[in-house]
């Protein structure tokens, strides 16, 4: 999950952007002065880099807290899990343990992509007409974007496996073993 000072960070910077468009389009709506306008049509390509920076790393971190979210909720499956596929009796309790490996690896996975593309979106800053930083911060987007997507195929394959298992396990007999309260 997002730590309170990465939600603090987004949420003070996409104040600020209000804030600072807000503030520019009623500059822009007083402005009569033709030169003095295309200046503050320049000043919102190379300053106002909301679309660039701050929109992307909120909506990249949105999608990262859910993944954690969801990977949350699925490693508290696995205890429970892990102890059904041990208790299972059946034929098929070789398949059912494999599954149940996949699972623990995709959740993995998954929670390693979503980290992986936070750590990326931290050392986004506003390029302020910088081609360097411009490609940078691109790169770093586009990277944390596929990282993301990595995270919820990893999602959809250990849901997969766990439907897979839970259906297997459905009427399935259990070894003799105590029932862990």
């Amino acid at each position: 999950k997002l730590r309170a000072e990465e939600i603090k960070n987004l949420q003070e910077d996409l104040s600020k952007e209000i804030k600072d468009l807000t503030d520019l389009k009623t500059k822009i709506a007083a402005e009569t002065d033709l030169a003095i306008l295309k200046e503050e049509q320049r000043s919102i390509t190379e300053h106002f880099r909301i679309f660039t920076v701050v929109m992307p790393r909120a909506q990249i971190a949105a999608s990262a807290d859910r993944v954690l979210t969801i990977v949350s909720e699925m490693k508290a499956l696995q205890s429970k899990l892990d102890l059904r596929v041990a208790a299972a009796t059946s034929t098929n309790a070789a398949t059912y343990a494999t599954a149940n490996a996949d699972f623990k690896a995709k959740v993995a996975s998954a929670e390693s992509a979503a980290k992986a593309a936070l750590d990326l979106i931290r050392g986004l800053a506003p390029d302020k007409g910088n081609a360097t930083v411009a490609a940078a911060n691109k790169t770093a987007v586009s990277d944390a974007r596929a990282k993301l997507k990595a995270a919820h195929a990893d999602l959809v394959t250990a849901h997969a496996d766990l439907k897979t298992i839970l259906d297997g396990l459905k009427g399935v007999t259990r070894k003799n073993t105590k029932t862990v309260q």
